[in-house]
């Protein structure tokens, strides 16, 4: 019960949270980009199933973050580049 509470909390305030710190005439674009993270979301649970049948659950796991935090490195400049350029997603109130 618990665990379903948070859960249902988490879920109203993703959405919540674009509705106050985005202007107007962003929130339709960031919220159309939650949709699809969200969307994908069992893409990645298709492969740490499929990791953990084939490696164990720990190594999948493992191989899970190791594979987020690449993909965190590799967006990094990208980052860098967008906030040289302008305002940060922050910033669109």
């Amino acid at each position: 019960m618990v665990a379903g509470f948070s859960h249902t909390c988490f879920v109203v305030m993703q959405a919540t949270m674009i509705y106050r710190e985005v202007r107007p005439q962003m929130r339709t674009r960031m919220l159309g980009l939650l949709s699809v993270c969200i969307g994908v979301g069992p893409i990645g649970f298709l492969q740490i199933g499929f990791l953990a049948q084939t490696i164990g659950v720990h190594a999948a796991i493992v191989t899970t973050a190791l594979e987020g935090i690449v993909a965190m490195g590799l967006a990094l400049p990208l980052w860098r580049h967008i906030g040289a350029r302008g305002p940060s997603l922050a910033d669109v109130r």
